[in-house]
């Protein structure tokens, strides 16, 4: 049964420890398990994954989107032509990880009567880039100022004890749980189990919270979460709102 009272932020720290815990993102797991493939009438479509280099904290890997027609059916390149809508693709991605835009290849030219049309027929691939962010919490504890040095051991110790439960529970370990296995576990140490082997958890979970909060919020998915609108620019200013000016005693 899923869980119904994870918030946000203990979801972003559901997958920051996924994170910390992974060696190599599961975005890139196609390598090792059966490839995506969806098959219409008209075409078949097969997800395909490249990272000779592997997939660490910074670097870009890819993957392609591999489109098979048809006799006589084809898709459309990013500027159609006559006619026609370009292929889109919308992902569902781990947290710290980006798509760029595809790489198109060169389409080729359509005649449908007088139109002129482009893109692609027989086979073709779709590669994007994607970008495996620096993990924040990471480079918060591998900071040499005395704050993030404090924080190092209660994370480190808060991260081995989620892969010490992870098996003790499900009897696999951290990065290979699915998102509701690590949500269970979150929940627990958030709203405050009881028993004493939980207490340490509890005081380095919160921790571990309040780091991850910290990054979370200085993103721009984090400022339209709480609504910052600061660094945008305006079309027009009217001054301080009347709220701001009897903030200060002026009006």
């Amino acid at each position: 049964m899923a869980s119904t009272r994870t918030p946000f932020l203990l979801r972003c720290c559901a997958a920051a420890l996924w994170l910390v815990a992974l060696n190599l993102p599961s975005v890139v797991a196609a390598q090792n398990s059966s490839k995506a493939v969806v098959t219409t009438a008209q075409v078949r479509a097969e997800l395909l994954a490249h990272a000779p280099d592997g997939a660490d904290p910074g670097k870009t890997v890819w993957l392609g989107l591999q489109l098979t027609h048809q006799p006589d059916w084809h898709t459309y390149w990013k500027n159609p032509g006559d006619s026609g809508l370009p292929i889109t693709v919308q992902w569902t991605l781990p947290v710290g990880v980006t798509a760029g835009d595809i790489a198109w290849p060169v389409p080729k030219k359509i005649p449908i009567g007088n139109l002129a049309n482009y893109g692609f027929d027989g086979t073709v691939l779709l590669p994007v880039p994607l970008t495996i962010s620096q993990d924040f919490v990471d480079e918060w504890v591998s900071a040499p100022y005395a704050a993030q040095a404090a924080d190092r051991q209660p994370i480190l110790d808060c991260v081995v004890w989620f892969e010490a439960e992870a098996e003790r529970r499900f009897k696999t370990p951290l990065d290979k749980l699915s998102e509701e296995q690590r949500h269970l576990i979150c929940d627990d140490v958030a709203f405050g189990v009881k028993s004493k082997e939980f207490q340490k958890a509890v005081h380095d979970f919160s921790r571990f919270k309040y780091v991850v909060a910290g990054g979370y919020y200085s993103t721009p998915a984090g400022w339209k979460d709480i609504g910052y609108v600061g660094n945008t620019p305006s079309a027009t200013y009217e001054g301080p709102t009347l709220e701001a000016l009897k903030h200060v005693g002026l009006a």
